[in-house]
């Protein structure tokens, strides 16, 4: 919604656009056409959108538009960061009501991911007559897996990614069998056990010892000897990362799930 919304509005109503720098310098300007201005950041449709100034919503027609200042705008408003600071997870003072993202750890690649997908045959199923009076639907046939196919993928080594697939009898249980096995499979030899790091190459150290920033938050180092700089290594393959605060560290984990994604399952 906007910045500050006028409780006297005029036939001739003017917006404002309020431009703002990293040096905190700003600037008020004429917003000559507010559809245009907002429209493509909404859809690339052309025509016209009718937006309500009082909270950003759009409307397709003009008459929505104006059922809706009438009777249903709130007036959203939106705030700008405060001068009031509090202490984020990263140990960083920032605007108390200044959103940013801090689950950094969430943006660590997945080690293996499972593509999956089923086939199947209609069989014919015999239902009784309906109720000519009443609203229904006739099933005719059921969907009967024969057949599937899953692709285990390494995000790290192409050698470890393979495909399985099955055509036959009771397709949909062997699946959840084989899919169990081979979970486990790469628990056991990939998931279960760290890697240690393996020894830093002369410009790795060299890359470790001018760090100044830790390479998973982006924040710099500082000299509080709570969260020093550390050397980050992937535990799967044990190399080398880069160089990070301790906290982060820590909390830069492998995820402790492999995401099994299928085509057409809702």
């Amino acid at each position: 919604g906007p910045l500050y919304y006028s409780k006297s509005k005029k036939i001739n109503h003017v917006n404002m656009l309020l431009i703002s720098n990293k040096a905190g310098n700003t600037h008020y300007t004429y917003i000559n056409n507010f559809s245009r201005l907002v429209s493509k950041q909404i859809s690339q449709r052309n025509g016209a959108t009718h937006f309500c100034d009082g909270c950003i919503n759009y409307f397709r027609t003009e008459q929505q538009l104006k059922k809706h200042q009438m009777q249903d705008c709130n007036h959203t408003s939106t705030i700008l960061p405060t001068t009031t600071l509090k202490l984020d997870k990263t140990g960083n003072m920032r605007p108390e009501n200044l959103l940013t993202f801090t689950n950094f750890q969430k943006q660590m690649l997945l080690p293996f991911v499972i593509y999956a997908d089923f086939e199947s045959i209609l069989q014919p199923l015999d239902t009784a007559e309906p109720d000519p009076k009443k609203s229904f639907t006739i099933k005719t046939c059921k969907h009967t897996p024969y057949s599937f196919c899953y692709y285990i993928k390494s995000s790290y080594n192409d050698e470890w990614s393979r495909l399985e697939t099955y055509r036959g009898e009771n397709a949909a249980q062997i699946f959840i069998t084989r899919l169990q096995n081979d979970i486990k499979n790469i628990y056991r030899e990939y998931l279960l056990n760290v890697r240690p790091m393996e020894p830093l190459s002369e410009d790795e150290l060299r890359m470790y010892d001018e760090s100044r920033t830790c390479f998973i938050c982006q924040n710099p180092f500082d000299n509080d000897s709570t969260n020093p700089k550390v050397k980050d290594h992937c535990h799967i393959t044990g190399k080398y990362r880069g160089s990070a605060h301790a906290t982060c560290n820590l909390n830069y984990k492998i995820p402790n799930f492999i995401p099994v994604v299928f085509h057409n399952l809702s």
